[in-house]
């Protein structure tokens, strides 16, 4: 092999290297930038994570307000249900005291009623004396 071949050779060869090296350097750009897609999808995932861990948090948050508004329910109920329990014993105890005054006051009017009777006659019976003696003066 003679120089020219020889150099001719060598410029072949370093061709051929040229073209891998810009084949390269072209896989390389396309590498870094599915490199920096895959990075900025990384971010968004990171980013939508964030978010989500944060709408899971105010949802535990309204979970657990729910919570304590059914406990303060729940007291309220049974407090509703002493106090519907104590009215209902106060009812009774107004319908025993009204049967009690209904008794006695029936009583004491009849008594009374009684009385204006004898009242009457005994008025009547004054009357009639008064007159009687009235004509006699």
């Amino acid at each position: 092999m003679d120089n020219d071949q020889f150099q001719e050779l060598v410029l072949d060869q370093l061709g051929s290297l040229g073209n891998r090296m810009e084949r390269l350097d072209s896989r390389q750009d396309r590498f870094e930038e599915g490199l920096q897609q895959l990075q900025s999808n990384q971010q968004e995932i990171r980013s939508g994570l964030q978010h989500l861990q944060s709408d899971q948090q105010e949802f535990k948050a309204g979970q657990q307000q729910i919570w304590t508004s059914i406990d303060t329910i729940a007291v309220s109920q049974e407090q509703m249900q002493q106090d519907i329990q104590t009215i209902k014993a106060d009812i009774i105890n107004i319908r025993q005291s009204q049967a009690r005054v209904e008794h006695d006051l029936s009583g004491k009017v009849n008594a009374l009623f009684d009385f204006r009777e004898s009242q009457i006659e005994t008025n009547q019976r004054v009357s009639e004396r008064l007159e009687r003696l009235e004509a006699k003066r």
